[in-house]
């Protein structure tokens, strides 16, 4: 069997992309690729890349000058993990605590 290297691309689909996009950027601290008003990419780590799509909103193709983009849309709850150090979790509690009061 050929090994695998790591998950290049997760992608889950939020009702509010703007509020969705302000808890990645400014909580998880993660910086926008691209994005419109239907999707929104962020690298993690340099290595992955965390896709949120606009539910409802990307339910046909795109076409760009790079190809098509085949539709993507999805329902139900979704689940992924972030890996961080042991040691930072504590950081990481505060400031999850520090931030959730205002979204």
């Amino acid at each position: 069997m050929p090994s695998l290297t790591g998950v290049v691309e997760t992608a889950i689909y939020v009702e509010d992309i703007e509020r969705a996009s302000t808890f990645y950027e400014q909580v998880v601290g993660l910086g926008r690729i691209a994005g419109d008003d239907r999707f929104r990419a962020y690298n993690v780590a340099g290595k992955d890349v965390l896709l949120l799509f606009k539910r409802g909103a990307t339910a046909k193709p795109v076409h760009t000058p790079s190809g098509v983009i085949p539709p993507h849309d999805g329902t139900g709850q979704n689940h992924f993990a972030f890996a961080i150090p042991a040691a930072e979790l504590p950081a990481w509690e505060k400031q999850l605590a520090r931030i959730s009061h205002q979204l």
